[in-house]
């Protein structure tokens, strides 16, 4: 374990123009950790917002008797991986956990992400095809709901063709890790978009971390853009490609590690 270690859990969450509802997540974050056994603490990554959002977070930790809430600021916008990226670098935490800010994976499922990382494995993330997931969906939000899993299906057969070949869904925005192995992982990055947490991933599998995959409750709250899905598909692609080049070319792998051991876990 490493001095980093006297905390047990670190909540890391990625915030860009989260304003209006930063302060409500922060609340049932906080709320459900307060009532947990063992310590905890909370970092939010601002990526150089341009609306309220340091503002809230500034409220809200001002508010907090004990410290368990740290706000950490970008000075340029470095987007949501070289944010989350910073954020576990920082955790105190033997467990780190990421989230998104907008608060579509609830805070009570922790304690199945815990479980997992206590039981041996390196990293667990959700995954949503899993037919154990549970979503909850606005009527409104169907349409946009049906392009993004299409889009989703179409991605991860890509990843699973081109790299990761039995993660499900590398793109699920809450995932857990043994803090040491998320830190030795995020040494070898080189893509901080979002295409983040394929890159993570890739380079954990190719090292032989244990990773396993379990079903998650997702709330789906408004729905992006269809011009920012588009472009967002094209980043990723292109990201892919790279990727693959940079794990032809060795660059991911620890010298006393083997590409030949792998481990990827899936609950049933």
């Amino acid at each position: 374990m490493s001095k980093a270690s006297e905390v047990y859990l670190t909540v890391v969450i990625p915030a860009y123009n989260e304003e209006l509802v930063i302060g409500q997540t922060l609340a049932s974050i906080t709320d459900f950790l307060s009532r947990q056994i063992y310590t905890w603490e909370v970092i939010v990554v601002d990526d150089a917002s341009t609306d309220g959002t340091v503002e809230k977070i500034t409220q809200f930790t001002s508010q907090q008797p004990d410290n368990h809430v740290r706000l950490l600021s970008n000075k340029i916008n470095r987007q949501k991986g070289a944010s989350i990226c910073r954020g576990i670098m920082d955790a105190r935490g033997k467990y780190v956990v990421f989230l998104d800010a907008d608060y579509a994976y609830p805070i009570d499922q922790v304690p199945n992400f815990l479980n997992e990382l206590e039981n041996g494995a390196h990293i667990v993330i959700g995954n949503r095809t899993d037919p154990n997931t549970i979503f909850w969906v606005k009527p409104i939000a169907l349409h946009y709901i049906y392009r993004r899993y299409l889009f989703g299906r179409v991605f991860n057969w890509l990843v699973r063709l081109l790299l990761v070949k039995r993660i499900r869904d590398t793109q699920c925005g809450m995932k857990a890790f043994q803090t040491d192995t998320a830190k030795t992982v995020l040494g070898k990055m080189r893509i901080m978009n979002f295409a983040f947490d394929v890159e993570f991933l890739y380079i954990a599998w190719v090292n032989g971390e244990n990773i396993v995959q379990i079903p998650v409750t997702y709330d789906y709250i408004d729905a992006p853009g269809t011009v920012q899905l588009f472009k967002h598909s094209v980043i990723m692609f292109k990201s892919l490609i790279q990727i693959k080049l940079n794990g032809w070319m060795g660059r991911y792998v620890s010298e006393n590690k083997s590409q030949n051991s792998p481990k990827t876990g899936r609950k049933e």
